[in-house]
Order: C-alpha cells, then sequence, then structure tokens
C-alpha cells in the first residue's frame, strides 16, 4: 500500500510541476509579447496617388496593424506628393526607427473639355489638335492630343465637316478618348462670326481714339504673315500717305505713320488702316484707309 500512495503522489506531484511551470511559461511569453512586440514591427512599400494627401494613421504603413499605436511617430516630410518618383518615409518608436517607401504614381487620365465650335482653315500648319480643347488639366502636365486613327489628319486638308476621334494623355500615357465635331472651310474663307470682334495689332499707344470706321474691310480673311499681307502693306507708298494728308489736312506734314492691321479673334487679318501724326506746328494722329 506504501509504494501504492507513493507512486499516485509522485504523479500529482509531477503533474503539478507542469502545470505550474506551463503557466509560468505562458506569463513569460505574455509578458515578452507585451512589452517587446511593439518593437517588432516591418513597414509596407505604400503605392500613392499623385496629388492626393498621404494618410497620417500609422498602422495604414504596418505590415501588421496594432491596437495601440500610441508614442509611434510617422514621418513622411521627405515625400513629394506633387510628383511622380520614389520616396522614403520613417517610423520611429523609442529609440528604434524604421525606413520604408512610398512610391508616387500618376495612374488618373487627364480631365479636358472639348470645344463647342471648332473651326479651321483648309491646310492650315498653324492648327495644332490641341486647339480642339477649350481646357485640360493634370497632375502631370503637359496634356498632348493625338489622332485615334492617324488617317483623319487628312481630313483637315479637305473643306467639310468631320467627327474626329482624338486621344488626350499625359506624361505617363494615362489617356482618355473624346470625339470632336470640325468644320474646315476653303482656305481664306474663315470670317463667319468673328467679324465683328476686332483686336488691333499695334506697336504704339493704345488706340484710344481710333473709330473702327476708319478700317478698310478685306474681301477675304488673310492669315497673318503670309506674303499675301506683306504684299498689301507694302503697295501702301509714302506718295499715298502724303497725298492724303495734302488733300485733307492743308498745311500739315507727316512726322510719323503706322500700319494697323486689324484680327479677328482667330487671328485672321481682315483689314487694316494706316495711322499717320501729322503736325503744323502741334502734333495730332489721323487715321488713313488704305
Amino acid at each position: 500500500m506504501d509504494e501504492d500512495f507513493k507512486d499516485v503522489y509522485s504523479s500529482k506531484s509531477k503533474l503539478t510541476t507542469i502545470v505550474i511551470v506551463s503557466i509560468i511559461l505562458g506569463l513569460v511569453a505574455f509578458g515578452y509579447f507585451f512589452v517587446y512586440s511593439k518593437y517588432k514591427f516591418t513597414l509596407k512599400t505604400i503605392k500613392h496617388e499623385i496629388g492626393t494627401p498621404l494618410s497620417v494613421d500609422v498602422n495604414d504603413y504596418l505590415r501588421k496593424k496594432l491596437v495601440d499605436t500610441a508614442g509611434y511617430k510617422l514621418d513622411t516630410s521627405g515625400v513629394n506628393t506633387s510628383e511622380v518618383g520614389t520616396y522614403e518615409y520613417k517610423i520611429k518608436y523609442n529609440k528604434i526607427v524604421k525606413k520604408g517607401k512610398i512610391q508616387v504614381l500618376d495612374t488618373t487620365p487627364p480631365d479636358f473639355k472639348v470645344k463647342d465650335k471648332i473651326e479651321v482653315e483648309a491646310g492650315d500648319v498653324n492648327f495644332y489638335l490641341s486647339d480642339t480643347l477649350s481646357s485640360c488639366t493634370d497632375a502631370s502636365m503637359p496634356c498632348f492630343v493625338n489622332f485615334s486613327d492617324e488617317n483623319d489628319s487628312e481630313k483637315l486638308n479637305t473643306p467639310g465637316e468631320y467627327d474626329i476621334d482624338i486621344i488626350v494623355e499625359d506624361l505617363y500615357k494615362n489617356s482618355k478618348t473624346s470625339k470632336v465635331h470640325i468644320t474646315v472651310f476653303e482656305k481664306g474663307t474663315l470670317v463667319k462670326d468673328e467679324e465683328k470682334d476686332l483686336e488691333f495689332a499695334s506697336s504704339s499707344s493704345p488706340l484710344t481714339d481710333f473709330n473702327d470706321d476708319y478700317y478698310v474691310k478685306f474681301d477675304k480673311a488673310i492669315a497673318d504673315n503670309t506674303d499675301e499681307i506683306e504684299d498689301i502693306i507694302s503697295s501702301i507708298t509714302t506718295e499715298d500717305m502724303e497725298s492724303y494728308v495734302n488733300s485733307n489736312y492743308p498745311g500739315f506734314r507727316i512726322t510719323g505713320s503706322e500700319v494697323i492691321k486689324m484680327h479677328n479673334k482667330s487671328n485672321y487679318v481682315i483689314g487694316l488702316v494706316v495711322k499717320l501724326t501729322i503736325s503744323n506746328g502741334s502734333s495730332r494722329v489721323v487715321y488713313m484707309k488704305k
């Protein structure tokens, strides 16, 4: 009986010891986890859209989220969210500093509006496809405009009305397509509604005293800086000016002259006038029709 009792007692003692040791180990493991786990954090590589604010939540940068992030300091001061690139960020806890990467990306296509009215003269080399847009904004300017079908470029050489598909993209090839309606006119005929909207091309003082009834309107609009407009201007002779002054302002002499072009809003020359400064002891300005 004594031996059996000893065996039972020995077994219970061993079991108790095992339980106590297990509890101690558990408490130690729990204490280690509770005290030191905060030091065992790893960071993610963040992909971030250009032009948007960075998160200030530390957990958004950790591979494994924490219940309590008190004491963690996030530093993103070296990140430029307005420019595509790879940047470094830091998280500090006590004396531990870890570094991660933030990739600023542009994955958003441009935001643009197409003009309601698009008119161009056939074969106009000064017309660019970007002229079909009234506005275009993007985080990675500039905006580039291309034909969806390169064959459509030939339509700009032939009078008519066309619906053309364009592609608008940014530096990083983010793009959207749109349809534009373009009216192509015969060369030299694009005057239309804008004829009333005069813009003076003068290199002198503002034309505050100018009456636009004085200018001579051409039969057709003429592209500026072309041989045609230069021929018209060069045909105005000194004899013409002197004859005009002698007939209308006897006793005056010409002290200065300037040919002023009249433009419409499409920047075509639709007429001109000659500005004369004359004097008979005191100066005055007059305008002579060509």
